[in-house]
């Protein structure tokens, strides 16, 4: 049964007062100050003692209370004059309905040992064959590409009546489950005994249940109700037969259809009976249950979805595409298919496809509307971003299919690609963020299309075989820029191991690499030499100064002094090898010591 409305309380109950009397039949009431008084919808006691009335107001305006319903939870509609206090007390009401909800919450936490985290999996690891028994919502009706094929097993044969399974592509909840069984329990057998048209009455005529449900079955999902007439008729149909099928399987889940657009009376029992009377059976019997009727309308309150994208509009009681994928994102949720599940997310509207629904290639048309995630696997991965398996995120537009887009997670790994959808297709996949790549990876020629999409780092060793191709054959880190389609927009940049020098090389236009260029190629360092000793006149003098890493076969080397020496001291310079030589020489007649001098020294790479 459905949960008792309760109302919020006021702290500490301030009381107001009636500004005008009123009659016993009056539905507006006017009070003092109505802020004391919680926001509508919300009930209100006048008068303090056993004569007491307490009222249920559906809206306030200014102090004025509006839609009031008198006499409220068995108390007595009475005039009251003026000046009579009107307070949020705590009410019989309060208490019955707080009683209510928790008793009817704890008859749903049904044999909790049972239902579980992981209590599916462990149905599933011991069972040989589902069976789904149920009507049009279960054939599938309403789903893209929905037929029974003539040459389709044989779901039901009483000798008059001849009913055959419906097909195995469309996108009905049935067939989302028969794949996922599919591919992670191949060896459970799965039949789908939905018929359009059935109902309790039909199933518990003559012998009808025991044909429907066939012999020797083990875990069964019953989901009826949508085609039944009369309530009387419905609740005994419906508890008798949950009692048979219960009794012939091994596990029995219960489902309750979803909400519909032409809920009439005179013609059915409305669905939110339906689902009110079945969960009142499930809680008795102590058979589990999925509501797709309650979630679906709180699917519909919290996103803002419209029923419309959920449901035929055409006066149909059948899900679409869309309404099946959120039944079978509802039924993953409550069965609670692995310990680490994500929630469903109304808000976010998020599906689960099974392993493997969608390939590289699928075109934005073949996604739910809004956010669904599936996992990639196997030979599918191979056309993906790394070539790896990984989930795929996919946001599918409704008013415009040019906002959607897919995100990819690289399986065991940080990596995340992202590609977006143009004119109605999907453009390549980029990366997000930075990408960083195996060791040496970034080697030699290597092609710009060996690289991903977006901006990659690949550390490089050192190699004194020049194997990796690198300049000087030093290793660094390559960071390689591949974001356009057209090649020379693409290039690499090498940050060379234990030295300031930045090279760059561009893709050119036959996808060939140009040479690596340095980025840096003007140094300058500073050494200071002592010149202690006195220079004779006419004498040189001189100290050796290291520079690191020297090399005049690629670089040029200018030498000047930091400060104005001596107007009688010239100086000359040369390197070799590794160092560099400075010789100072006295011009004057008399000795000169220079002391500690500064020469900049400016390397240019060749």
């Amino acid at each position: 049964m459905a949960q008792v409305e309760m109302f919020a309380a006021q702290a500490n109950s301030p009381a107001t007062e009636l500004t005008a009397a009123i009659t016993d039949v009056a539905t507006t009431v006017s009070v003092l100050d109505a802020s004391k008084l919680p926001d509508a919808p919300n009930i209100a006691t006048i008068g303090v003692d056993e004569s007491a009335e307490t009222i249920k107001y559906t809206g306030k305006s200014g102090n004025t209370l509006t839609g009031v319903t008198r006499g409220f939870s068995g108390t007595v509609a009475k005039a009251w004059a003026t000046g009579v206090g009107v307070a949020r007390y705590f009410t019989a009401y309060d208490a019955d309905a707080l009683r209510e909800n928790v008793t009817e919450h704890s008859a749903q936490l049904v044999d909790n040992s049972k239902w579980g985290w992981g209590f599916f999996q462990r149905i599933l690891a011991t069972t040989t064959k589902i069976k789904l028994i149920g009507d049009s919502i279960t054939e599938g009706v309403g789903a893209t590409g929905h037929t029974v094929p003539a040459d389709n097993p044989i779901i039901f044969d009483n000798g008059t009546e001849i009913y055959r399974e419906g097909d195995y592509s469309c996108r009905c909840w049935a067939n989302y489950f028969r794949e996922y069984i599919a591919a992670h329990y191949p060896s459970i057998s799965f039949t789908n005994a939905g018929i359009g048209g059935k109902s309790t009455r039909w199933a518990m005529t003559g012998a009808n249940y025991q044909t429907w449900l066939g012999p020797g079955q083990d875990l069964v999902f019953v989901m009826l109700g949508m085609n039944d007439r009369s309530l009387g008729d419905f609740e005994m149909n419906i508890t008798n037969f949950l009692a048979y099928v219960n009794a012939n399987c091994n596990n029995m889940i219960v489902m309750i259809p979803n909400p519909t657009l032409n809920d009439n009376p005179s013609l059915n029992v409305e669905v939110r009976t339906i689902n009110d009377t079945i969960i009142k059976v499930c809680q008795k019997h102590g058979y589990f249950y999925i509501s797709h009727y309650v979630d679906m309308l709180k699917y519909v309150e919290d996103s803002g979805t419209p029923f419309e994208s959920l449901l035929q509009t055409n006066s149909g009681s059948h899900p679409v595409d869309e309404g099946y994928m959120f039944m079978w994102n509802n039924i993953q949720n409550k069965l609670k298919f692995t310990s680490d599940q994500t929630t469903f997310s109304k808000r976010a509207k998020t599906g689960y496809y099974p392993f493997n629904t969608h390939t590289f290639d699928s075109p934005i048309t073949e996604f739910a509307y809004g956010d669904t995630i599936e996992q990639i696997s196997g030979a599918v991965a191979s056309n993906f971003p790394e070539a790896k398996p990984g989930s795929l995120r996919t946001y599918r537009a409704k008013e415009e299919t040019d906002y959607s887009y897919q995100e990819y997670k690289v399986y065991r790994s940080n990596n995340t690609y992202l590609r977006r959808v143009d004119f109605g297709v999907f453009k390549e996949f980029v990366a997000v963020g930075n990408i960083e790549l195996a060791l040496n990876f970034a080697s030699g020629e290597k092609p710009i299309t060996a690289y991903p999409w977006g901006i990659s780092y690949s550390a490089m060793q050192s190699s004194s075989t020049g194997v990796y191709g690198l300049p000087d054959n030093l290793g660094g880190t390559v960071v390689t820029y591949r974001t356009q389609a057209t090649n020379p927009y693409n290039y690499q940049m090498l940050y060379q191991y234990g030295t300031n020098q930045v090279f760059s090389r561009n893709v050119q236009s036959d996808g060939s690499w140009t040479p690596w260029k340095c980025m840096n190629p003007i140094t300058s360092i500073t050494r200071t030499f002592g010149f202690n000793a006195p220079i004779n006149s006419m004498t040189l003098s001189g100290l050796t100064a290291t520079i690191p890493t020297a090399d005049t076969t690629k670089n040029s080397y200018v030498v000047s002094p930091k400060s104005v020496l001596d107007t009688s001291i010239f100086f000359s310079y040369c390197v070799a090898g590794t160092t560099l030589y400075v010789r100072l020489f006295n011009a004057s007649p008399t000795a000169i010591t220079p002391g500690n001098l500064e020469f900049d020294v400016t390397i240019t790479r060749k």
